[in-house]
């Protein structure tokens, strides 16, 4: 029988990751609870299936390391040596090499593997057997559907109204595959939450500061992807918190707090979306010096006369810190503003809260899926766009005496209030001179805002399926995916954050972001 070894290399790199995690959070527990005699015979367990496998693969330097891991821990559990802050630094340090050792071998960079190096990784999933049955199931009654349908056209007595009954027998089966592949999809964020309990014990230990992180909602899911573009958001978060929310021991109990801060990591969700709040018990934001801050970078005239929630909003605008001093997290003028751009770019949103002296809380709010959106089809200049249907407020027609002005952006009256608009045709270049017979505007709504998006005509709602932008447009302001539509052309999906930031930038009377 022929072995892919590759496959089996990828299975075990995939493992072997999963294993060093969970080495990671029993070393740092340890540290709590060294009298625990579990932790160190889970580490050993770990150590020594790692050491097995690599072995077994050849994978030499890999299995070397883990052999020589070993031998403290086994030290440890015979009563011959104790656990204090050395021991445990040096596990984690061990980690560190294996996790290192791992992922040259992943890359083909292992003398054991040269002759047989992998592909790219591979992105897995565990998945339950029930629901593959499932879809193996619908697959077949897709089929059946599908023979059906292909024998009624080839029948030419048939009647019109029974060919589009056997067509809607498809329906039902369709949205049910959709629902199955997108369930397979959903992992659960314990595992995302708690890679983060070695960067709160590292920085705790390298600032001189006591804390604890504590998770709640890990069995929460969501789709895989949107876990993995949420890591990067949740180190920052999580770093920010302990840098600039909790306090010194000495000062927290002068504050008669607990020495030990605490950070917790919350998910649950929310109307159709998953919410993250990365919590603090520290300072709590300084709304003094935010204000110093805002008025140096002219974000706002007047900042003392802002409402908390419209102050704390602006901590996200770039170049946004703090921070007094520089270190190696803080005062570069790279803060809030990477974890509202990741954000944005997963088509959700972050927002601010705290009170002075009780701690801060982060929310990130997220859709479900990147796969498929809700969206409502628009045309400008010829061509056809797609908006979130979850940002749409309402559509307004465009006021006689705004039609056609040509105007890139504006102002309209609604409801009492002044509106600004960014007319879509003019934002992209896609003038063609032509007054239309009729525009409408989009009202979109974000955390930060209200705007309106002014287009030629509106097409409908419908699912969309989102696909990823090539190189080239990766960076093209204002839009965030395409989308392949019935009529078989691509529609570009706007990224409504941005749009609105464009919208209040310009009737500021600020340069347009490039």
């Amino acid at each position: 029988m022929e072995i892919d070894l590759d496959l089996i290399l990828q299975t075990f790199f995939a493992e072997a990751e999963e294993q060093l995690l969970q080495m990671e959070e029993a070393a740092v527990a340890l540290e709590v609870r060294p009298e625990d005699p579990e932790l160190p015979a889970e580490i050993f367990r770990v150590v020594h299936t790692i050491k097995g496998n690599a072995s077994s693969l050849g994978l030499d330097a890999l299995a070397a390391l883990c052999h020589e891991t070993e031998e403290p821990l086994a030290r440890l559990r015979r009563g011959e040596a104790a656990v204090n802050p050395g021991f445990v630094a040096a596990l984690l340090a061990a980690v560190d090499a294996l996790r290192r050792l791992l992922r040259e071998a992943a890359a083909g960079r292992t003398a054991g593997v040269e002759a047989l190096p992998p592909s790219r990784p591979a992105r897995t999933l565990r998945v339950d057997l029930d629901k593959l049955d499932r879809l193996l199931d619908l697959t077949g009654e897709i089929a059946v559907a599908r023979g059906r349908l292909a024998a009624a056209l080839g029948n030419p007595e048939i009647s019109r109204p029974e060919l589009l009954e056997i067509h809607a027998a498809l329906d039902p089966l369709h949205e049910e595959l959709q629902e199955s592949v997108t369930e397979l999809r959903l992992v659960a964020v314990g595992p995302l939450f708690r890679q983060q309990i070695r960067t709160l014990r590292d920085l705790a230990q390298e600032q001189g500061k006591l804390s604890r992180l504590v998770l709640e909602g890990e069995e929460v899911e969501v789709d895989a992807a949107v876990a993995e573009h949420l890591r990067d958001p949740l180190t920052h978060l999580v770093r920010n918190a302990l840098d600039h929310g909790i306090e010194p021991p000495e000062e927290r109990r002068r504050a008669g707090k607990d020495p030990c801060g605490r950070v917790t990591l919350r998910a649950y969700h929310a109307s159709g979306h998953l919410v993250v709040e990365v919590e603090d018990d520290g300072a709590g934001p300084g709304r003094a010096r935010i204000e110093a801050r805002v008025r140096e970078l002219g974000l706002a005239s007047e900042p003392e006369r802002l409402a908390d929630a419209d102050l704390y909003r602006l901590v996200f605008d770039a170049g946004f810190s703090t921070a007094e001093t520089v270190t190696g997290i803080s005062g570069r003028g790279v803060g809030l503003d990477v974890v509202r751009r990741q954000v944005d770019a997963l088509r959700g949103s972050a927002a601010l809260a705290g009170r002075p002296g009780e701690g801060t809380t982060v929310t990130l709010r997220l859709p479900l899926t990147l796969a498929i959106i809700d969206g409502l089809a628009v045309g400008a200049g010829g061509e056809t766009f797609v908006l979130p249907l979850d940002r749409v407020v309402e559509c307004v027609a465009m006021p006689d005496e705004e039609r056609g002005s040509g105007r890139a952006s504006g102002l309209l009256p609604l409801r009492g209030s002044a509106l600004p608009y960014l007319r879509l045709s003019e934002l992209f270049g896609l003038g063609s001179g032509a007054v239309p017979a009729r525009e409408n505007v989009i009202v979109v709504e974000t955390e930060e805002g209200t705007a309106g998006i002014a287009v030629d005509a509106v097409h409908g709602k419908s699912q969309t399926v989102i696909k990823p932008l090539g190189r080239l447009f990766q960076d093209v302001q204002g839009i965030s995916g395409s989308a392949v539509l019935g009529n078989g052309r691509v529609a570009l999906i706007l990224d409504v954050p941005a749009l609105l930031r464009e919208a209040v930038r310009r009737e500021a009377g600020a340069a347009p972001s490039p």
